[in-house]
Parts: structure tokens; C-alpha cells; sequence
């Protein structure tokens, strides 16, 4: 059998084991209905984006991630619609997900400015397979069965505010909470209190017609846990290549680049996060690719290019 690392071991079951909990994004700026359903159609055009986050590389059963999203505007309803499909891996446990987003925009004429309010419904799935798992005690209760397997549903709710140079939002991914007693003692749970919300500002400075820097601020609460914050600073030339900087304070220093292969259409990116916490004596920090693709059905009049 494989051994697992204890931390992983930690993560999996403590006295409970958490079915719902959320991913990790450096790419965030251009990942953003993956945090919030209110994101859907602010691209302007119908825009798909395919993600993958290898985690802590080096450390045996870290984090795996891999999202697809896809999102469109529905001009003449005054609202968008967005897919999200979310698969993560960590030690012997699988979480994966499915959500169809919509969201109500509202129109500003000035400054072309847009508030959108969104939600989503979706099914996330959870399997843990025990049998991987090196154990001294055969007798422990933790793996008296090998498998642990759920499907339940699930929601998302967001608002969303931006213009051709700022943008706000604030999300709740996963409205419901699921808790399960890998000992038996209690039975399964519904936590109706929020895991996660994310709130995001932030606004793009012209240095001159060709180079534009954006400052940003990504807030994650997990109450009653401490909050974590992302502050990122991105430099756009062209509106071709992106390099950030971000800081995830306590956790990691990360660099980001991105470029435009195709005008209007192809992107890429990469983020590399080297570790500012215990983890970086086992691990070799994290990994994270993006390509987005984008259908210039028309011209697009105020689509922000760098969120």
C-alpha cells in the first residue's frame, strides 16, 4: 500500500471530515467565475477558460485542481449564463463538481459601468478510498470502511460591479456545508453557515497608451478561521503580456505571466508560488497553468482586458 503523508493524513480526518472545501487560484484575474457567478458575461463575448493547479509539487498526495468554465452574455435578457466544472484531488480524496451559473446585469451608460448579481446550482461529489492508506491499527474505527463516497447539492451566490478600469466583487462559492463523521458517532450534518467568501477590488492605471499597472486584492474569510489576502500587482503591455507579483500573505510569494497568442482570442498563463510557510521545507512550491479562448463573435465593446 501507499504510504500517506501524516499532515495529509490531518487533512483527511480529524474528528471530522469536510466534504466542501473550495479551491486555491493565483490566476485569479482571469479565472474569475471560478470565485464568483456574478463574473458570467463580463468578458463580453462567449469566453472559455481551462485551468490546472499542481500544488506543493514534490509532497506526496498534495492538492491537484483542474476547472473548466465557460460564459456568455445574453444582451437582449440583460444577463449572462456560465458552466463551471471543478475536479480536485487531495491524498485519497476526490471532490468534484458541477454548476450552471446566471446572472441579472444591470447597465450603466456612463463610463460603461455594469453591477451584476449572480447564482449558481450544481451537484458536488466526494469519494475518499481508505484503501490506500498504510495503517499500524487495523482496528481503527477511522478506517473501518475503505470507502467513503457523497453526492449532494450545492449553490453559489455573487455580486459583481466593474467598469473599463475597476471592478468589485464579492462571493460565497459554495453556499452549503456539508460535515461528515468518518467515527460514526454523529450522524451526517447540513452546516448552512458559509465555508468560504472572496471579495475583490481593484483598478487599472494607464502609464501610457501601451503600458497599463493594476493593482488588486483578493480577501478569502473561512470563519471561524483567519482570513487570508492576496495582493497582486500586474504590469500590461500591449495588452499582450501580463507579469504580476502577488503576495498570499503567510503562504506564498507568487509570480504570474500571461500572454495574448491570438488578438481577442487565445491567452495563456502560468503562475509559479514559492512557499513562505513550514511547507517549503518538503515541497517544491506550486504550479498553476491557464489557457483561455474567447469567440470574437462581434466586436467587443467595453470588455476589460486585463479581468
Amino acid at each position: 500500500m501507499k504510504k500517506v503523508p501524516i499532515i495529509i493524513l490531518f487533512f483527511i480526518y480529524s474528528c471530522n471530515l469536510f466534504a466542501q472545501y473550495y479551491q486555491q487560484f493565483s490566476q485569479y484575474l482571469l479565472n474569475g467565475q471560478a470565485i464568483n457567478p456574478a463574473y458570467a458575461g463580463s468578458r463580453e463575448v462567449l469566453s472559455t477558460t481551462l485551468l490546472y493547479r499542481d500544488q506543493w509539487v514534490g509532497f506526496a498526495g498534495a492538492p491537484r485542481t483542474m476547472t473548466f468554465s465557460a460564459h456568455t452574455p445574453l444582451t437582449s435578457l440583460s444577463s449572462a449564463i456560465g458552466l463551471q466544472i471543478f475536479s480536485d484531488k487531495i491524498g485519497v480524496s476526490k471532490h468534484n463538481g458541477i454548476f450552471i451559473n446566471y446572472a441579472y446585469r444591470i447597465r450603466f451608460k456612463k463610463n460603461h459601468r455594469t453591477l451584476a448579481f449572480g447564482m449558481g446550482a450544481g451537484v458536488n461529489t466526494f469519494r475518499s478510498d481508505f484503501s490506500n492508506v498504510a495503517i499500524n491499527d487495523l482496528g481503527d474505527k477511522a478506517f473501518e470502511y475503505q470507502y467513503l463516497r457523497s453526492t449532494r447539492p450545492n449553490f453559489s451566490i455573487g455580486a459583481y460591479y466593474y467598469s473599463k478600469r475597476f471592478f468589485a466583487g464579492a462571493s460565497i462559492p459554495s453556499l452549503l456545508r456539508y460535515g461528515y463523521d468518518v467515527f460514526g458517532t454523529a450522524p451526517d450534518s447540513l452546516r448552512t453557515s458559509p465555508q468560504n467568501s472572496y471579495y475583490t477590488v481593484g483598478y487599472v492605471f494607464g502609464i501610457n497608451k501601451d503600458i497599463q499597472f493594476s493593482p488588486s486584492i483578493l480577501l478569502k474569510t473561512n470563519y471561524p478561521q483567519n482570513g487570508q489576502i492576496d495582493l497582486n500587482l500586474k504590469l500590461s503591455i500591449y495588452d499582450a503580456l501580463g507579469m504580476a507579483l502577488s503576495i498570499r500573505f503567510g503562504d506564498a510569494l507568487v509570480w504570474i505571466i500571461d500572454y495574448q497568442i491570438i488578438p481577442n482570442q487565445l491567452r495563456i498563463g502560468y503562475a509559479h508560488d514559492f512557499s513562505t510557510s513550514m511547507l517549503n521545507k518538503y515541497a517544491h512550491g506550486t504550479n498553476e497553468f491557464m489557457l483561455r479562448y474567447e469567440f470574437a463573435y462581434k466586436s467587443n465593446v467595453v470588455s476589460t482586458k486585463l479581468f
